[in-house]
Formats: structure tokens, sequence, C-alpha cells
């Protein structure tokens, strides 16, 4: 029951197990703006609603490209994104740190107070221009009732990379993968410092 409001370029396709908007097809890059809306979804609640899912973005090519992808959330939309009220969400895209496929969790997103006991609309905006495109792919969404975690926490996150590499401001493990496959093979970089959990799987335990 999700909805494509395209009002410039390529529209959102929508596959059986996920979302993806590009600009980019056969050779030819056009400039886009295109919605992915939501079914409407009633925020009644007494403990604050978060939506969560998985993503993937590649072929971020300039320091502006990452913000080709936003999040936003209505509540007098009947259909044209153009008259709508949008207020834009706190959507953190992420460049793929593996330049694969492989999707990862977004960090989760709290829903305004003023939109709770609210019948809301969610959407994803892409946009583009005629020079370069990035492909957003997009599944498993979902809107619970709950709030996100305050005042960060120790566990690193698996889908921003963070850190310098240095001793005193290490790579998280997103970071450290994005850092190494930029090296060529002939490349090596020594004395970089990387910060994770190691987690008992079956009955191997590492100590470190």
């Amino acid at each position: 029951d999700w909805t494509v409001s395209t009002v410039t370029g390529a529209d959102w396709s929508l596959g059986s197990t996920y979302a993806k908007a590009t600009g980019y097809n056969g050779g030819t890059t056009t400039a886009t703006e295109t919605w992915l809306v939501s079914p409407t979804i009633n925020t009644t609640t007494s403990d604050g609603a978060v939506i969560n899912f998985d993503h993937v973005i590649r072929y971020v090519k300039s320091a502006t490209d990452i913000n080709n992808h936003e999040m936003y959330i209505s509540s007098d939309y009947t259909g044209d994104v153009k008259t709508a009220t949008w207020t834009k969400l706190d959507y953190k895209p992420v460049e793929s740190a593996t330049q694969t496929w492989d999707f990862y969790a977004a960090d989760p997103i709290q829903i305004p107070d003023a939109y709770l006991n609210k019948d809301v609309v969610i959407a994803f905006k892409f946009t583009c221009n005629d020079q370069n495109s990035t492909t957003w792919e997009i599944k498993n969404f979902n809107v619970k009732e709950g709030k996100t975690e305050e005042g960060g926490s120790d566990t690193p996150t698996t889908s921003e990379p963070k850190g310098s590499g240095t001793q005193a401001d290490p790579y998280n493990a997103v970071a450290a993968n994005k850092a190494a496959s930029a090296l060529s093979s002939s490349d090596k970089k020594e004395n970089v410092y990387v910060t994770g959990i190691i987690s008992k799987v079956g009955d191997f335990n590492s100590k470190y």
C-alpha cells in the first residue's frame, strides 16, 4: 500500500522485498525528485513511536550526494506531496562501507511528539541531478511503540562509520571496513586502532 509520487525524473521502484530509488538507467542519469509515501499510520501511543528499517546507499561520489536521501512525516497528506505539510525527520543516511548490496540497519528514528496520537504518513524523498545518481534501497520498515536510547551507548554502531583510526579515536568496525576497502592491494597501513565487541559464538570465546 505504499505509493510513489514523482515530481520529476525516475520513479521509486517497488520490488517484492525492497524499494529502490535511482536516477541512473541504461547509461543515462536523469535529474530526479521522487517520494515514497507510506500508508496511513496511527500513532496512538503512551510511550512514543520509533521508526526502524534496513537500507543500503551506494555510488556516493561527492560530499553533497549523501544529502539526497531524506525522510519526512505529515499529518495532512491527501495524495499530493506538493500540498502536504512536511516535517523533516532525523534520518542519518550513510553510504555502504562495504560497497556491496548487503542491507544494514538505519539508526532508529523517534517520531516527534507533535505527531503522536494522530494519523500520519512517513515519506522517503530521493533526489539527484543529471550528473550523478546514488542508488538507495530500503526494506523491513516498521513503526513500534517506544523511545530511542538517549545519551549514546558503549556499543559501536553497525551502520555509521566513526573514528579516525588513532588510539585516542579508534575506528569502529564500519569505518575500518571502509578504510580497508579504499586501499589497493599493494598498500599497507600500520598502527591502526579499531574498537569493537568480541562475543562468544558457540564454544569459542576469544579474550583480548
